[in-house]
């Protein structure tokens, strides 16, 4: 159900996406803008990214199999870094449209119309990122979190464009090129941060900390000490694994009871899939 109300969500993104990309579009074509152009750009960007995301979503919510024991969900993290390289790819081709532009002396004609659309397109990109990232936290989603930022690189760069283009009708055309090279440079930065938080999740790297997750552990009562801590994969659904050593105080009828209440409290902490061993006594840490 939550797969679904997602791919909802960014169906709803993509329609709302291609119509600013297309309002942009227009624009830049009738004040031959570049920094209209690169946001718009941007924009087709953000749509190319709602595809693929709705195609790894259909991979993502299948269950686990033989071939897929932890299930399908590093799909959904593949598609985040093929956003990011989209993000990377589109602040490329930004930044060499406002170069050419710069060198060129190709400055837009101004008009207060094309003002007033694009500053109206900002309402549009404002309302789908703080959508997705409600959204994102409601169902626990890597999808659409990581388009929520895509998302808002693009709302920065608009207002972006907004100052450059106005600065237009102030006699300082120089600063719409500068504005694209702004905007390049947001672009590449949301890029480059997703790829690096997803190569991270790819490669295993600890989804928790050693300490957040003693923490937990041992303010639960019976617990002695915990150790052997291993965590991977995304933090909105990662999988953990730790060896927990009783004390000697607890009764042995008691310590299914203990492994139930360290599962329930790491599950609360962290929503992760938790593994537990229990150890029965205190011994050297040999991990």
């Amino acid at each position: 159900m939550a797969a679904r109300r997602v791919a909802i969500v960014l169906v709803m993104t993509l329609a709302v996406n291609l119509a600013v990309a297309g309002t942009r579009f227009f624009l830049s074509a009738q004040t031959g803008s570049a920094g209209i152009l690169a946001d718009a750009f941007h924009a087709i960007s953000d749509s190319g990214a709602n595809i693929v995301a709705l195609g790894a979503l259909w991979f993502a919510v299948k269950p686990p199999d033989a071939a897929h024991p932890y299930g399908h969900r590093r799909f959904e993290t593949a598609a985040v870094l093929v956003i990011g390289f989209f993000i990377a790819l589109t602040a490329l081709e930004t930044a060499r449209e406002a170069a050419d532009r710069l060198v060129s002396r190709a400055y837009p004609d101004f008009s207060w119309t094309a003002l007033a659309i694009l500053s109206g397109t900002i309402a549009a990109s404002a309302t789908v990122a703080i959508s997705e990232r409600w959204f994102g936290r409601r169902y626990r989603s890597e999808l659409l979190l990581a388009d929520s930022r895509h998302t808002t690189a693009d709302l920065f760069a608009t207002f972006a464009v907004v100052v450059g283009f106005g600065a237009v009708a102030f006699g300082a055309p120089l600063l719409d090129p500068i504005a694209a090279l702004v905007i390049a440079a947001l672009i590449a930065r949301t890029g480059i941060i997703l790829i690096w938080m997803n190569i991270q999740v790819l490669v295993n790297s600890a989804a928790f900390t050693e300490t957040e997750v003693m923490r937990e552990v041992l303010a639960v009562s019976g617990v002695a000490d915990c150790h052997r801590i291993r965590t991977f994969g995304p933090r909105n659904e990662a999988h953990m694994d730790l060896h927990v050593r009783v004390h000697p105080d607890v009764p042995h009828e008691n310590e299914e009871a203990l492994l139930a209440e360290v599962t329930r409290t790491l599950r609360r902490a962290f929503a992760a899939d938790v593994n537990v061993v229990l150890e029965h006594q205190l011994c050297p840490d040999v991990s």
